[in-house]
């Protein structure tokens, strides 16, 4: 079964009811709640399931959306297991356990995490990465600077990585046994960003570092192919590494850096991603915003015929 996340249509659809049914009209019998889902929305969806419309597979930490929320323009990002300051943790982890105790209510069997950063000096990273990735969008620079850049980028994360990825370990701790005691799975998301955690490298460090069965990893197809796309990580793929503990899947397709885009219409070979699934794995189809209804339709064929449904 093929989960839709409300990434897709958070931004035209003004009401959970409308969310609903416009699912429904898609042939959708699943949702996952994206970190932009509103706490305003969250009443018809209780009322729809308690109905036994739509099924709620997962959710995507920080869930729901709040007016506070809303003050920080990065508040995914902001409230992660690695960061070194204190009172960022105690809110990562207060975050963490309202999006659990949530996905408790709705039957959810799973919340997917986004668990933290390789911080340079200022927060730097985020704007060195966005800065290359719009080069990389205009292929502007000539390939010796872009490998160049690409090297200070390991350099630079190899050299400040192991307190951060000390700390993500450490703090997923105490999300977990909450986790655990509500019977709610957590996916460790692989990021798009190359400083953000994990790395390809560092999935199997943290799963071998928690070894509870409510951990697992959870594999995006966009992410890793954007990053390696863009000449990170060649010849590895996390998804074949780490599918013993692979608890869920967000399947969009890739075009060099952009992704978000409906399946079959990028460059992510779905046959090969089929390989690595089972019965098991909760399959959520994560669009971006842009993509049409026609889209969106052709992307679940797609998917159909290679097996993916």
């Amino acid at each position: 079964m093929l989960s839709l996340s409300t990434s897709w249509g958070i931004g035209s659809q003004r009401s959970g009811r409308e969310i609903i049914d416009v699912a429904r009209g898609l042939g959708f019998e699943a949702l996952e709640l994206n970190y932009q889902f509103p706490k305003g929305f969250l009443e018809e969806i209780f009322n729809d399931r308690k109905r036994g419309e739509l099924k709620i597979t997962s959710l995507h930490n920080i869930c729901p959306f709040t007016k506070k929320l809303a003050s920080y323009s990065d508040f995914f990002k902001r409230f992660n297991f690695s960061s070194p300051k204190k009172e960022i943790i105690k809110k990562a982890v207060k975050y963490a356990k309202e999006t659990i105790d949530l996905a408790a209510k709705l039957g959810a069997s799973a919340v997917v995490l986004h668990v933290g950063e390789v911080e340079l000096e200022n927060n730097s990273q985020r704007e060195m990465e966005r800065e290359f990735r719009r080069s990389l969008k205009m292929n502007f620079g000539p390939e010796e600077h872009i490998r160049k850049t690409r090297e200070k980028f390991i350099e630079l994360r190899q050299q400040n990585a192991p307190p951060f990825l000390e700390r993500t370990i450490k703090n997923l701790g105490e999300v977990l046994k909450y986790a655990e005691n509500k019977g709610v799975k957590l996916g460790v998301e692989n990021r798009y960003f190359f400083f953000e955690i994990p790395s390809f490298e560092e999935i199997p460090i943290i799963l071998k570092e928690v070894p509870s069965p409510c951990l697992g990893y959870w594999h995006d197809c966009g992410h890793a192919a954007h990053l390696q796309n863009v000449g990170y990580f060649p010849g590895k793929n996390p998804l074949s590494q780490n599918r013993q503990r692979l608890i869920g899947i967000h399947l969009h397709d890739c075009v060099g850096v952009s992704d978000h885009l409906a399946p079959g219409y990028g460059e992510v070979d779905f046959s090969e991603v089929k390989k690595h699934l089972d019965e098991k794995v909760i399959k959520v189809l994560e669009l971006g915003p842009w993509v049409s209804h026609q889209e969106v339709k052709r992307g679940v064929e797609y998917l159909s015929r290679v097996g993916i449904d």
